[in-house]
C-alpha cells in the first residue's frame, strides 16, 4: 500500500422518528511528491433509495510552513470527513423538511470508524452497487480502487424473508 495515501470508512445511522437514514462515509486523502493534498469524500445514504454525496478538497501543502501547521494524511482525512458532514447536513436538510420545527442539529448522527471491508459488506447484501461503481470510477486514491475492484468481484447474498408467522 502506498504510504502517500490513506481511506477511512465511517457508518452512522440514526433511530430518531422523521430521520430514518443509514450513512455511510468513505473519506480518502492522497499526497503527490510536490506535497500537493488531495481529499475525497463519499457518502453514502439511503432513504427511500440509495444516494451518493461527494467532494474533493485540494491544498498546496508547499504553502504552508511547518511550525504553524503540521500538515499530513490524518489532518486531510480529518478536514475532509468535516466536510462530509457538512455535505450530510445539507442532504438532510433538503430531502428532509423540518417536522414539527425539529432542527437538524437536535438529531444525534454518531459516526463510527468501521473496518474498510464494511463496503463488501454493502455489495454483497446488493446494496449501493451503482454508488459503489461511481466511488471506483471518480476516487484518486489508488488503495480505495484496488479495495472496490476485488469488492466488485464478490458474490450478492441471496436472501428470502419468510415474514412472522404464527408457530
Amino acid at each position: 500500500m502506498n504510504t502517500n495515501e490513506s481511506f477511512l470508512v465511517f457508518h452512522a445511522s440514526s433511530t430518531s422518528p422523521s430521520f430514518l437514514i443509514d450513512t455511510t462515509i468513505v473519506v480518502t486523502a492522497r499526497m503527490s511528491q510536490t506535497h500537493f493534498y488531495v481529499g475525497e469524500y463519499f457518502t453514502l445514504f439511503r432513504n427511500n433509495e440509495p444516494g451518493m454525496d461527494t467532494g474533493v478538497l485540494k491544498l498546496n501543502g508547499s504553502e504552508i510552513h511547518e511550525d504553524v501547521l503540521k500538515l499530513d494524511l490524518k489532518f486531510i482525512l480529518d478536514e475532509v470527513f468535516q466536510f462530509a458532514l457538512a455535505g450530510f447536513r445539507t442532504v438532510l436538510k433538503h430531502s428532509h423538511p423540518p417536522v414539527n420545527e425539529l432542527s437538524l442539529s437536535k438529531i444525534a448522527f454518531d459516526f463510527v470508524p468501521v473496518e474498510n471491508l464494511y463496503l463488501a459488506r454493502l455489495w454483497m447484501r446488493n446494496e449501493f452497487h451503482l454508488p459503489l461503481q461511481v466511488m471506483l470510477q471518480r476516487t484518486q486514491c489508488n488503495a480505495l480502487q484496488a479495495m472496490l475492484n476485488e469488492v466488485r468481484t464478490l458474490p450478492v447474498i441471496a436472501y428470502e424473508r419468510h415474514g412472522n408467522r404464527k408457530l
